[in-house]
């Protein structure tokens, strides 16, 4: 029978290994719940868009134009209230596309007047809990840093690209 042999005691250099490799993993775990956190964020804002650019059309396809910008200033957009579509029934609920964006209001909004009023818009929607988490809604060749490019329908903005969201 051989006598049990004594347990090699940890080194300081297998110490601090294990906790490296500790850390390491942690950090990856992070990593990876950070990514499905901001997907979660990216979804929901698609929703949104996606009920802003259904509204949009419906507008569009009753008054042969996208509500203005600015003039005249009780049939323009409000960025808040999404008025006129709600009026008109081309939005039930503005809650559904206002309640996740960052200060419960579109970022932007712009209804150019060429080729004739109104016939193109673009709109930008910001994630309430992370700015970086950005869309484009848009029937235009208008939108700042892609003039000349048709834009048509919902766009995740990242950075100065814009990537074609997946609904």
């Amino acid at each position: 029978m051989s006598e049990p042999t004594e347990a090699t005691p940890w080194r300081p250099r297998d110490l601090l290994l294990a906790a490296l490799t500790l850390v390491a993993a942690l950090a990856a775990l992070h990593a990876v719940a950070l990514e499905v956190e901001r997907s979660g964020r990216q979804a929901e804002l698609i929703e949104s868009a996606t009920a802003l650019e259904s509204a949009m059309l419906a507008y569009n396809r009753e008054h042969a134009a996208f509500p203005p910008s600015a003039e005249p200033a009780a049939e323009a957009l409000r960025l808040d209230t999404l008025e006129p579509l709600v009026a008109r029934g081309m939005l039930w609920d503005p809650r559904r596309v206002t309640e996740v964006l960052a200060d419960g209001r579109l970022a932007a909004y712009q209804s150019p007047d060429r080729p004739k009023p109104n016939a193109d818009f673009w709109a930008v929607l910001v994630h309430a809990e992370d700015p970086t988490v950005q869309c484009l809604v848009a029937d235009t060749d208008e939108f700042p840093g892609h003039l000349g490019e048709r834009l048509r329908g919902t766009y995740l903005i990242e950075g100065t690209r814009l990537r074609i969201a997946e609904r």
